[in-house]
């Protein structure tokens, strides 16, 4: 009998596991590129940070009017994050203070060479 109730919770905790894991950290969003720039690498970062680590975007370019999703973690209740798009010359813009909970699509967009983001 003690055997069985071990069995029946090895297989619970192994079905859960998935899910929890899902729900701790996978938040992958969708990327529009309204910039008018060639994106060669996107980061994702904490806010203000100063370094960064692999690149997100996963392919060459990502040209005007294209998206891309983008597989991010991160802690539930995180939200606010600085994206941070190198294009094609090499050029840095960051947008800061995107905030990944208010939709699954971010659109970035150069608005008078202001960095903005919007959502859907």
């Amino acid at each position: 009998m003690r055997c069985k109730t071990w069995a029946a919770l090895l297989l619970t905790i192994a079905l859960l596991a998935p899910a929890v894991a899902a729900q701790a950290g996978n938040h992958d969003f969708i990327l529009v590129n309204q910039t008018g720039l060639a994106m060669d690498k996107v980061y994702v970062v904490p806010p203000k940070a100063t370094t960064w680590d692999a690149d997100q975007l996963k392919r060459d370019l990502l040209l005007p009017g294209e998206e891309a999703k983008i597989g991010f973690s991160r802690k539930d209740g995180e939200c606010l994050w600085d994206l941070v798009v190198v294009d094609s010359t090499g050029t840095e813009v960051t947008w800061e203070d995107v905030d990944l909970c208010k939709g699954k699509r971010v659109l970035l967009r150069l608005e008078e060479d202001v960095p903005e983001a919007h959502y859907e």
